[in-house]
Order: C-alpha cells, then structure tokens, then sequence
C-alpha cells in the first residue's frame, strides 16, 4: 500500500458501506457543498464550536480510521482547557484533536467526513461540486516534533472504480508544532498527486464529484509507545482568488481600518498593526480619538477616531512607519493566503500632516511575494503628499501605476505583484534638526474604485 493510501482505504470501506457505493450515482446539486457555493462567501466546514463531532457545515457525522490503544482518538475540545494559543480571530470554544498511537514504528492513521451537495445528504445521490472554491483552509497545531511529522490531505472523488477504490488527489502539509495554531492554505487545483485515476480524470474533473474529505496524520520512524496529539480547527473552504479578506471589487469598497473602535486592529483584514519603535519615544502609532483634537474631519470621514503617526528625529534623520500584512483569508497568514488587489484600482484614505519639513517624504507600500534569495520582497511604492495642517485631506493613488519598484529581480509587473500583496505600509522619511516630531494624522483607508469627481489624485505628487 502506498503511503498515499494508508490509514484511509478502511475509512473508505466503512463509508462505502454506510452509503451503498454499488448503486447507481445520479445527479447532485450543482456547483455545490453543504448547499453553498464560493459566492455565498467562504464556507466553514468545521469550526468545533457546538463540541461535538458532527461537522456542521455538511451535516455528517466525522468518521475515524480505527485506531488501537487510544480510547477516542477524535474528540471535541476546548483550545483554552488544552493550553493552546489561538490565531486571531479563531473561533474560541471548540477544535477537533487527533490522537494516535505509533504502531510498528510509524503513525498513520486519520479522521474523514464525506461531502455532499446538500446539508446532511448522501454523497451517492448528491456528491460535493467544490469547483467554485479556490482553497481549502485550517489552522492546525501538532504537540510534538517527529520524524516525517505531516499531515496528508485527501479528496475521495466520484467515480468509483471496479477494484472498489476511488480517484483521489492529496496534498502534503506541515502543520507547526508547540501550543499556538497557526493556518495552512491547500490549493485545490494543484495537488502534490492524484492516486487511484486511471481514467486519467482532471483535477477540475474530480473537485466536480466529490465523495470524502480525509486528513491522515503520518510520521516515521516513531519511537515505540508514542502518542501524537494534532488538534485543528476552523476547516473552511474559500474562492481566495482575486481577494482581499474573502471580498473583492465586486463587493463595493473595501475598508481596511477606520480607527472608529480606536484601537490598532485593522478590522477589515482582522490583523494586528504593527509601528516602528524609534527608541526612547516608543511605538510611532497609536490610535486618536478626533472628538477635541482640534482637528477638521472631511467630507464623508468617520467622525470617532483616526489613527496618528508620531515621529521623532533620531540621529538627525525623520524615518519611521507602520503596516500592515494583507490576507486573502481574514486572520491568516500571509504565507498561503497573499491577498490578490487585482480587482480593484485605488487605495485611499484621508490625511493631514504637522509641521512642514522640507524634503519630507511620504509614500505607501506594499511588499509582494515571491520572496528574494536575499530575504527581502518585491515592493511597489507610491509617494503622496498629505495636506498640511489640521483639516484631512483625500488621498487617492492608483494601485496600477506605482511611482518605482524595489527588490524585483524577476522584472514582474505591477499586476503580477499586486496578485500576491504581503504587507503594506506607510513610511516617512526626511533630514530634520534636534527636537522635531512629524505626525501624520490618517483614517478611513480602503481600496476601491475610481475616486469622486474632482478628487482624482487630489493632496499628491510625484517626487522626482
């Protein structure tokens, strides 16, 4: 057996079983699982809140590979109860944990749901249509390190074959390991392999008639008597193409931050903002409430609070910013979910700036991957120069046409590195005398369309 099999030909068997493989497929219900499609949103399989082992989002029971030596080898639990840190933004009071016992020197064995179109149905009359998605995501967390430590992601797909078996595309993953989950992303359309296919089937092919969802935990070669414990949460399934936070264009605009909980949580991505520290002032961001600051709002701004940009002259220079990173996938990492701005074609924000420096520079930008051999990133930077004063400003910049591009040994172009944006910022940087302090005050920043008439790339110009 091959190690792409093990542990999930008996699940297979068992399920066949319970659904009656031998009759006849019929139809199912479109481009569907669970009764949804990637328009509807992304789709949670599981997020382990109701603490039970039923996968809510399907309706169906999950269904283990017999194990030995364990009592119950998939349970619901509750991450604080297990001493384990969770991402942001995690759904907090359940996950599923996987336990499992080495058995003649290795562990490999899994858990499994089927998938059908509608909630709570048959895969044999209504097999899962997941086409319309472009990922499937979790966060995971293994207890300890081994050997070949992975997990192996499988698809079962329709149609069966005589031998019993059935075409099945898997993908390698490899989860941390400690106490903090952390996401992976699969992307559904490129597998690390297709098994059991010898029709020759298409990935588009299979992802159309899917039968069961297989996550097999595998290590080799194990020390006798171990016991590795996998906890995962938060299976969902996304259309994270062309995206930002699960949204694109389409959508209407986007609103990264608009300070209005005055905090420095950027709501729209659901990721931390993350300032410079210029020693011994601190952290230059913080949040600013505009009720008695002095300051004038503009037309159409979020009257509660803005984020402020504080910074101090260190060894006679002014340099300093802060950013953000940019998922595909609310909370996740950037590392598997790059967002995609693509569809859209500013970013914008209101702004004002005190006091006038000259030869003070602003600009945005947005580090991209692929990664260098060097570590750092491609990065598109566009400068702008905010209103000066206290009355805020629209800034407007158009995403295609940045002012220069760092770091790009490949020559990509600004349409390729918008579709896999990292992280963005906003940075300032001048020569300034002992005591100087630039603040630049900003709010309401998104991404979106064309801006209103007679704001078109109002409060900025190219430095040459």
């Amino acid at each position: 057996m091959t190690e792409g099999t093990r542990g999930v030909r008996l699940a297979g068997a068992v399920l066949a079983c319970f659904l009656g493989i031998s009759c006849l497929l019929t139809a199912g219900a479109g481009a569907q699982v669970g009764g949804r499609t990637a328009a509807q949103g992304p789709f949670v399989l599981e997020d382990g809140e109701d603490l039970n082992l039923t996968a809510g989002g399907v309706g169906r029971d999950w269904i283990v590979d017999r194990v030995q030596g364990v009592d119950a080898p998939l349970a619901a639990v509750a991450p604080a109860a297990q001493g384990l840190t969770l991402s942001p933004n995690q759904s907090a009071a359940g996950a599923l944990r996987w336990q499992v016992k080495e058995s003649f020197g290795s562990i490999s064995k899994g858990f499994g749901v089927p998938l059908p179109a509608v909630v709570g149905g048959s895969t044999l009359d209504h097999p899962g249509n997941i086409t319309s998605f472009a990922h499937l995501t979790f966060l995971g967390v293994f207890d300890k390190g081994l050997s070949g430590l992975r997990v192996q992601v499988s698809l079962e797909c329709y149609p069966g074959n005589p031998d019993g078996t059935y075409p099945k595309p898997f993908w390698n993953v490899y989860p941390t390991t400690g106490t903090t989950f952390l996401s992976a992303t699969l992307d559904l359309m490129q597998p690390d392999g297709i098994l059991n296919n010898p029709g020759g089937l298409s990935i588009g092919q299979l992802l159309g008639q899917t039968r069961f969802l297989h996550f097999l935990a595998f290590a080799s070669p194990v020390a006798a008597g171990t016991v590795l414990n996998f906890h995962i949460d938060d299976i969902r399934l996304v259309a994270a193409q062309g995206q930002i936070a699960a949204r694109t264009a389409a959508d209407g605009e986007f609103i990264i931050d608009n300070a209005e909980d005055l905090d420095l949580f950027a709501d729209g991505v659901e990721r931390q903002w993350l300032g410079n520290y210029i020693h011994p002032s601190g952290n230059v961001l913080s949040a600013l409430p505009l009720g008695g600051s002095g300051l004038t709002p503009a037309g159409g701004q979020s009257p509660v609070g803005a984020l402020l940009m504080t910074v101090p002259v260190s060894n006679l220079y002014l340099d300093g910013g802060f950013g953000v990173p940019l998922p595909s996938v609310p909370a996740y990492s950037t590392l598997g979910n790059p967002a995609d701005l693509t569809s859209y074609q500013r970013f914008s924000f209101f702004a004002c700036h005190e006091p006038t420096i000259a030869g003070q520079k602003f600009s945005v930008l947005l580090e991209c991957y692929p990664q260098n051999g060097d570590s750092s990133f491609p990065t598109l930077v566009w400068n702008f120069t905010p209103a000066a004063g206290k009355t805020f400003q629209p800034v407007s910049i158009e995403l295609a046409k940045p002012d220069t591009v760092l770091n790009n040994p490949q020559a990509l172009s600004a349409a390729q590195l918008l579709a896999r944006a990292r992280y963005m910022s906003i940075q300032t940087f001048a020569q300034a005398t002992v005591g100087t302090t630039s603040r630049l005050r900003l709010d309401d920043l998104r991404l979106g369309g064309p801006p209103a008439p007679g704001n078109a790339a109002r409060g900025w110009q190219l430095y040459q």
